[in-house]
């Protein structure tokens, strides 16, 4: 929550509303579906794959999926608010592949995408409870989940080595 990832995102919102002309459901429907659409386990794999392998296929599923949801994300809320959203997915996706090569070492490692898409669901979980009106928190700042858990991960195993003896070296 420090960081402020929520608050951003509700000012890039805002600010979008003003100059893109958005209705009264506007920053909800940007902050809603960006959240959704970037933290699923199919984007985070479906990127990886594309970044390592060249393999787009889940991408091309997701985007599937995505486009049906959009429809009603923009009958039902805002209809600009959903066209924002595709340029921040395009950023956040575009991003992602770009960056699988570089971090392939710690992507290969099947433990590390585990806990990714563990973080990722709940986030989604969260999402699901705001839509239905029940309780809104601030997913958006739980983004940095997606590359903590991993960490933790990382970080975990390296004290169990240093306990075991392994890690001294």
């Amino acid at each position: 929550h420090a960081l402020g990832i929520g608050a951003g995102l509700e000012a890039f919102s805002e600010f979008a509303r003003r100059n893109l002309g958005g209705g009264g459901e506007f920053n909800r429907t940007v902050v809603t579906t960006s959240i959704l659409y970037c933290v699923g386990p199919m984007t985070l794999l479906g990127c990886l794959r594309d970044g390592l392998e060249g393999d787009w296929e889940l991408l091309a599923v997701k985007g599937v999926m995505d486009g049906i949801g959009a429809v009603f994300f923009a009958a039902t809320m805002d209809p600009v608010g959903v066209l924002v959203t595709a340029g921040i997915l395009l950023l956040f996706q575009g991003s992602l592949t770009l960056l699988a090569k570089p971090l392939r070492r710690f992507l290969e490692d099947e433990e590390y995408g585990l806990e990714m898409a563990a973080a990722g669901g709940l986030m989604m979980v969260s999402i699901g409870l705001a839509l239905l009106r029940i309780r809104e928190l601030p997913t958006a700042d739980y983004l940095p989940a997606l590359a903590l858990a991993p960490a933790f991960v990382w970080m975990g195993r390296r004290w169990s080595e240093a306990r075991s003896g392994r890690g001294a070296r």
